[in-house]
């Protein structure tokens, strides 16, 4: 009996460690999306739609992130 537990707990760590880690690489990869994304707001004059397709992002956050690094000038 004892056997079986032990079993069945290492096959739960090695499930959870598996789920962190795929977890964690999704994570980072919207982060890397989101951080290239912000790169390009701020280094280029193109659309949102040609940023969120370059990124693999949906238009509304590329939107969203354009709202905090895209202001508009204010006439002087």
């Amino acid at each position: 009996m004892e056997k079986k537990f032990s079993s069945f707990y290492e096959d739960g760590r090695e499930d959870g460690k598996a789920e962190g880690r795929a977890e964690g690489l999704a994570e980072g990869r919207a982060e890397a999306e989101q951080n290239f994304a912000i790169r390009l707001l701020k280094a280029t004059a193109m659309s949102i739609s040609e940023i969120a397709s370059l990124a693999n992002l949906a238009f509304e956050q590329v939107e969203e992130l354009a709202k905090t690094i895209r202001r508009p000038q204010s006439a002087t």
